[in-house]
């Protein structure tokens, strides 16, 4: 092999050099980007937990002077979202046929109500059933 391919190979191997140092500085600037994002987003999440946080207290106060009880409210609103979802989540006519209905109706309750309570449980299976008509 002449000197002509040995310099063309140093030629290719050079050029692919360039290239991967231009992915990974490209690459970096992408991991830079993404960290200031991701502080950026943490310091605005921090603050909308303070922020609740002192929502909550002054709703707590309001409430307790009203004699509201908020447990109760919070819970009635859970379960119109899970009313809603249901709503939207309504099943076919072969969907009604299986127990498979059943399952995706406790997954979008789960999702939006997190834990039931007992009695939540029980004033949402009243309402579904026609008890309360």
């Amino acid at each position: 092999m002449g000197l002509g391919g040995t310099a063309r190979k140093i030629q290719a191997l050079a050029d692919k050099a360039e290239e991967t140092y231009e992915r990974l500085d490209k690459l970096r600037s992408e991991v830079d980007e993404t960290r200031t994002t991701v502080t950026e987003t943490a310091t605005r999440v921090e603050r909308l937990e303070v922020e609740m946080a002192e929502q909550r207290a002054i709703l707590e106060a309001v409430a307790g002077e009203l004699d509201v009880e908020l447990e109760t409210v919070t819970a009635e609103a859970h379960i119109n979202e899970a009313e809603r979802l249901t709503d939207e989540m309504s099943p076919t006519e072969s969907e009604e046929e299986s127990d498979s209905w059943i399952d995706v109706t406790w997954v979008g309750l789960s999702r939006v109500c997190g834990p039931l309570r007992v009695g939540a449980w029980a004033h949402w299976e009243s309402l579904n059933s026609g008890a309360h008509a």
